[in-house]
């Protein structure tokens, strides 16, 4: 069999035309033909996103998110482990996050590559003191976890391969389960706050899952991919210098791109260029959740330090506070039997709470002014600011950028949670040269962003390490399966 020509079902909705996926039906084998899923993965500090393509019979191709096992479209990037050492990825771990606060492992990805030593753990350990006896070196000197109850040290790179396996093995489109028949390759999103190194270790730590990265896209040149080849852009046929600002749960970053756009209904063609390198800064939308939980705690009778399970609780509802807080004037806070039986009720006002973050969300923007300070770029070249991420929905992140861009009007055309694996899935497609794309792209990257190129940077990882942790993978396959009979054993006495 011969590549079929793909095409884009029609759908009822505008935004479903920019869900494009990234699939090719191979050759048939001696078994009959199979589908040839690409998975485009975004591992963020909270959230991961997986776009994976949704086969419909015939020629038609319907592209959308994958679900993961309770059929939601963002999965939270953890690993947990229970007292007898069992392991849940993703939601399967949440709740271990209040259960078991030093068992459930959690923004490690910033983690990746780091120093022991060095100040990213440092800061790590301030935000997330009940790590403080579980952070241990590797040999390489950098992170891993020594679980309590888990016999084995976990590196960073182990974890994260987990979440991979998790997605090439659990998560669905459609009804169809991903899984090593369909799945042999992935594209990874880059967050922007990696360099090369990261970007490097990112790909061998997936490749740890048995898969093959195909394609390494930087996240905010795949949000603006989205919004260059989407409907609900503007200035079709013109050419624009667009800035892409994004905020996630740890870091915000800027980058500036110049786009244009030909041609008309199905011959369209977009040209998405790089004008150089983003910049990005440590902040976040998870130091607005910590400012909500700092306001209900000073309202707390009893101290909360080293009450690892208490401070999770209260992490968890200040969340839900802050949410409350970006389209209400007042949240509440109330926790029974929070600590010493004593139960937290606090009010907070948008006014308090503003207060509190306004230095936060000042230097969250910080990337933009700093991206227009240099030479190449000053805000009257921009047309359009266009927004990426959780935490631009914060009001006062908002009022901030428009501040920081008086002239300018701030774009939400791209849907802020899910553009990056869009965007990117849309590059991979076209370089795959699949038929069916509504609309021709061509990506010039920036010319110091060597991130995206699999060859280069230089693989961080030696041999040996790589080899000693599929072997550590391998030990706790084989434990988890252990325990998996034993289970079933019980069951059937």
């Amino acid at each position: 069999m011969t590549l079929q020509a793909l095409a884009i079902r029609p759908c009822h909705c505008a935004m479903m035309l920019r869900v494009v996926l990234v699939c090719a039906v191979l050759a048939a084998c001696a078994h009959g033909a199979k589908k040839h899923i690409i998975p485009v993965i975004d591992i963020g500090d909270e959230y991961m996103k997986v776009a994976a393509v949704n086969p419909r019979g015939g020629d038609y191709l319907l592209f959308d998110i994958a679900l993961n096992e309770q059929s939601e479209r963002k999965t939270s990037v953890v690993v947990g482990f229970e007292q007898d050492g069992e392991m849940r990825v993703g939601e399967d771990g949440v709740a271990l996050k209040v259960r078991a606060p030093t068992r459930c492992l959690h923004g490690f990805m910033e983690l990746l590559g780091a120093e022991f030593s060095g100040s990213v753990v440092q800061q790590f350990l301030v935000e997330n003191p009940q790590f403080g006896d579980v952070l241990v070196p590797t040999a390489r000197g950098t992170v891993a976890f020594k679980v309590p109850g888990v016999n084995d040290e976990l590196p960073v790179e182990v974890l994260i391969a987990y979440l991979v396996r998790s997605v090439v093995s659990k998560f669905s489109v459609g009804d169809i389960l991903l899984g090593s028949d369909s799945v042999s390759e992935i594209a990874l999103i880059v967050p922007e706050h990696f360099d090369e190194v990261q970007a490097g270790l990112l790909k061998q730590a997936a490749e740890l899952a048995g898969v093959r990265v195909s394609a390494l896209v930087p996240q905010l040149a795949a949000a603006i991919i989205d919004y260059a080849v989407g409907g609900q852009n503007s200035g079709a046929g013109a050419k624009q210098t667009v800035i892409g600002y994004g905020m996630g749960g740890l870091h915000s970053a800027a980058a500036a791109f110049q786009i244009e756009r030909a041609g008309a209904k199905n011959k369209k063609k977009a040209t998405v260029v790089a004008l150089g390198p983003a910049i990005s800064e440590r902040v976040g939308a998870a130091m607005f959740t910590s400012a909500v939980a700092g306001l209900a705690r000073a309202s707390f009778a009893a101290p909360l330090d080293g009450q690892f399970k208490a401070l999770a609780k209260l992490t968890r509802a200040a969340k839900e506070a802050k949410e409350q807080l970006s389209s209400s004037p007042q949240a509440r806070i109330q926790i029974e039997a929070l600590h010493a039986g004593k139960t937290l009720d606090a009010s907070i006002t948008l006014t308090r709470y503003e207060e509190a973050i306004d230095a936060i969300a000042t230097k969250g923007v910080s990337p933009v002014s700093a991206l227009l300070s240099q030479d190449r770029l000053t805000v009257d070249d921009v047309t359009v600011c266009e927004l990426f991420g959780g935490g631009v929905r914060v009001p006062r992140v908002a009022r901030a950028l428009q501040q920081t861009l008086p002239k300018l009007t701030l774009g939400r055309h791209i849907n802020g949670d899910e553009a990056a694996v869009f965007g990117a899935a849309y590059l991979v497609a076209t370089r795959a040269k699949l038929s069916g794309l509504q609309t021709e792209l061509q990506y010039v990257p920036g010319p110091q962003d060597s991130r995206q190129q699999l060859a280069s940077p230089a693989q961080p990882l030696e041999k040996a390490t790589i080899e000693a942790y599929k072997a550590l993978m391998a030990q706790i396959d084989a434990q988890e399966e252990q325990r998996q009979l034993a289970a079933a054993a019980d069951e059937d006495l």
